[in-house]
């Protein structure tokens, strides 16, 4: 989530051009859901959030980044969590400093 926040720069290693980060990010056709694109989804809950989610057998996980600069990752070891439900609770979890 970080390199793809920092337009494609993590720890001050170029790991994609801010171009391909774009590009990764732009929809590239229509999917099965709306704002489906290369990997990626548009989250509409709010403000648009990037992110991915996905089951298997035993597993469930997603994670999500908006332009603000937040960010979640989801992991849990149940293919029916509401990996959905606690992003939405992380993604509006209050700055501390």
């Amino acid at each position: 989530i970080l390199m793809l926040l920092h337009e494609g720069e993590l720890d001050g290693v170029r790991v994609l051009r801010p171009e391909s980060v774009q590009e990764f990010e732009r929809p590239q056709f229509q999917g099965e859901d709306d704002g489906e694109m290369i990997g990626l989804y548009i989250f509409l809950s709010g403000s648009a959030e990037h992110g991915h989610d996905g089951i298997e057998a035993g597993v469930s996980t997603e994670f999500r980044y908006n332009d603000e600069g937040d960010g979640a990752i989801v992991l849990c070891n149940a293919d029916d969590a509401d990996t959905g439900a606690l992003i939405e609770i992380l993604m509006a979890f209050p700055e501390t400093e």
